[in-house]
Order: C-alpha cells, then structure tokens, then sequence
C-alpha cells in the first residue's frame, strides 16, 4: 500500500514543477542598465529615503532563501508553518536513504 502522505507530496512536487517549467526552461534577460545608473544620481537626501536601490549589499544567501521561500508561500501555495515539519520528514528521508544505499546495487 503506498503512504498517501508521500503520494500527496509527490503530486505538489510535480505540480510545482508543471508550474516552473515555462520559466525555468527558457533564458530570460532583463536589461536594467537605467535602473542601476539611477543610483548614481541619486543625491544623499535621496539614498537615505530609497537605501534599497544598491544591489550590492545584498548577500547572496540570504536572497536565495527568500526566493525559495517565497515560491514555496507564493507558488505552491504552502504554509511556512509546516516548515519543521517538512525539515523532520526531510531528515527522516535522507536517513532511510543512508541506511539502504549499502543494500542498493
């Protein structure tokens, strides 16, 4: 009998990525030349009303969680309160997955 907990985690996997595919599979360019010269024209009155207007502070791993963040809140649709849970199940797969690869040939 299959675990209908992970055939309904299989279906949102899929669907997510039926969802993704058309951006995911194409190269996509946005010239934002203008956009970034704005912040030197920018006076210091100016920076301190729009301080997010430099790019290049912004660390990178902390972009990419909220990017994953938000497409798993916005895209999927999912709760951010199921978290740890998804964490625990997500341990919990990684474990059985250690303890039978010695058996896999």
């Amino acid at each position: 009998m299959v675990n209908l907990c992970y055939a309904e985690d299989t279906k949102k996997i899929y669907d997510g990525l039926e969802l993704l595919q058309f951006f995911s599979t194409r190269e996509w360019i946005f010239k934002s030349d203008k956009f970034l010269a704005l912040n030197g024209l920018l006076t210091e009155a100016d920076r301190k009303i729009f301080p997010t207007i430099d790019f290049t502070f912004v660390p990178l791993d902390q972009y990419m969680i909220r990017i994953i963040l938000g497409t798993r809140q916005y895209c999927l649709k999912e709760d951010l309160s199921s978290l740890p849970r998804c964490r625990q199940k997500q341990k919990m797969l990684v474990l059985h997955l250690i303890n039978i690869s010695p058996f896999i040939k």
